[in-house]
């Protein structure tokens, strides 16, 4: 897509008229294979990991954008392929120059008033909830969204905030993938704007250091209903089977997720606080252009573990971390709610084992 394009809202005359013409505009998007092939055997965590992972130091080690890359994207996108070490040298590359040429870095939420109104408007929300297969899952509802006020960029932006947290957060995502529920109950087709799957399946086909886990569209409305079989048959069977059309809503919804793991307003009990999350994101965004560890902790410019007032939170059962190294006394106040019962809290950050100040 033209940058131009990228960047302009969505227009009358872009608004499909027809679902003739909204089929016609979607159906490219059973181009896209978001399946990767690569070694499921390898164990998450493991020394065999940490061996592939050090062969494809090895391999990019010098390359400038590479380097910039810094371990823990470096791993994101082992992970992400497989360990499959010429791909995923491949996506790194692909990853870095595409974060320079979107503005991913430069583009925050504390900077971009337009960005952090769309992201206080909850079209996407990273909960920290996880489907029945484990994965942890983004939930876009649509009906918050005006494509004629956001352009694509202002949509891929907040959805690439969303992934990235969720992945550094919760690392096991890098391996196991993320879900999307897509909640489209409300939507009319002038909230349609097909420029923005398009840009998103893009990304996620060879730039994006995440494995495509899932869709579930809920409440999908009539003209929906009778172009999804149309785009589906262009798609893998792979990839057809990980989209799920859930026309009975939020109670089909819970064959797919667990209902302490759907959010309060879909009848569930996860609890959410949208506020903590937009916290979250301004930290993280705050240190853009620092390089992080494979654990997520932020590195000096020697490659050193970065001098911090707090020490280190403790792993949880499952090994995912929870890491304030980079918070400061007056972010972290955003983000100190405690985890859910599930254990698998919204942006939690359990504050017990600070450091003293």
């Amino acid at each position: 897509m033209a940058q131009a394009d990228v960047d302009r809202p969505m227009g009358k005359s872009d608004r499909p008229r027809t679902t003739g013409e909204l089929m016609r505009s979607m159906r490219k998007l059973g181009d896209y294979d978001l399946d990767v092939e690569g070694d499921n055997d390898i164990e998450f965590g493991s020394l065999e990991e940490r061996a592939v992972f050090e062969e494809l130091v090895k391999k990019g080690s010098g390359h400038a954008i590479f380097d910039k890359a810094g371990p823990f994207w470096q791993m994101a996108c082992l992970r992400a392929r497989k360990y499959n070490v010429d791909r995923a040298y491949e996506l790194i590359i692909n990853y870095i120059k595409w974060r320079e040429s979107f503005g991913i870095d430069t583009t925050t939420v504390d900077n971009d008033l337009e960005y952090r109104a769309l992201v206080e408007r909850g079209v996407v929300e990273a909960c920290g909830n996880v489907d029945k297969q484990g994965r942890y899952v983004l939930t876009v509802r649509q009906s918050r969204t005006d494509p004629g006020r956001w352009s694509p960029r202002y949509a891929v932006l907040a959805t690439h905030a969303a992934l990235e947290s969720v992945l550094m957060r919760f690392p096991k995502s890098q391996a196991q993938g993320v879900a999307f529920v897509n909640d489209m109950s409300g939507i009319k087709m002038a909230n349609m704007d097909s420029r923005v799957p398009r840009e998103m399946f893009a990304a996620f086909n060879s730039k994006l250091p995440v494995r495509f886990g899932g869709l579930y569209v809920v409440y999908p409305p009539l003209f929906m209903r009778m172009i999804a079989p149309v785009i589906r048959m262009f798609m893998s069977k792979k990839m057809q089977s990980r989209v799920k059309i859930l026309s009975k809503g939020y109670k089909e919804l819970q064959d797919h997720l667990d209902v302490d793991q759907l959010p309060e307003d879909f009848g569930g009990s996860y609890a959410y606080n949208h506020q903590d999350y937009l916290g979250y994101l301004s930290v993280m965004q705050g240190n853009y252009g620092t390089l992080r560890a494979l654990d997520g902790k932020l590195l000096d410019a020697n490659g050193e573990r970065r001098a911090s007032r707090y020490q280190s939170l403790a792993e949880e059962d499952d090994d995912e971390f929870h890491d304030c190294s980079d918070l400061d006394i007056d972010s972290l106040r955003s983000v100190s709610i405690s985890c859910g019962s599930s254990g698998h809290g919204c942006w939690s950050v359990e504050c017990d084992n600070l450091a003293s100040v």
